[in-house]
């Protein structure tokens, strides 16, 4: 009957809700404390461990920001980024020469980026290892074209 049905939906969407809510509490445990930039930052930072694009302890925050915006293709966000974080972190309460609305665009692009890389890094190793496999069969048949019989010659 139709109680089965709604019973089955209403757990469905119950468990959804209990699942958000730890991702949530997850998310936020580690950057409780944290607010503006600082907090934006911190995210990032997470993303990147996640990515596999850690900070080097002797990294400082621009050096490490240069490497992020190289590799995931965005240095001029992970330069405005990594400036409203030193600015917030290390310069007077008052100084804040980077626009808040163009370090949260910065912020949204870098994470989109990093959850890209992070959920779409299975695939995009398969394509790698295809692409290599492509390249290693036509490197070889390009050995046989050249190799001449003894019995030919």
């Amino acid at each position: 009957p139709p109680w089965t049905i709604i019973w089955s939906v209403g757990g469905a969407v119950v468990a959804l809700v209990v699942v958000s809510m730890g991702a949530r509490v997850f998310w936020v445990w580690g950057l409780r404390g944290l607010n503006g930039m600082p907090r934006q930052w911190g995210g990032i930072e997470r993303l990147a461990g996640w990515a596999g694009l850690q900070a080097a302890e002797s990294e400082t925050v621009r050096q490490w920001g240069t490497r992020l915006g190289d590799a995931l293709d965005h240095p001029a966000e992970a330069a405005t980024l990594s400036t409203a974080f030193e600015e917030a972190r290390y310069g007077p309460p008052d100084l804040e020469r980077t626009d808040t609305d163009e370090a949260g665009e910065a912020y949204r692009i870098l994470r989109n980026a990093l959850a890209a890389r992070i959920f779409g890094r299975r695939s995009a190793r398969r394509d790698e290892e295809e692409e290599e496999a492509e390249v290693e069969v036509s490197e070889d048949e390009g050995l046989d074209d050249g190799v001449v019989d003894e019995d030919e010659a």
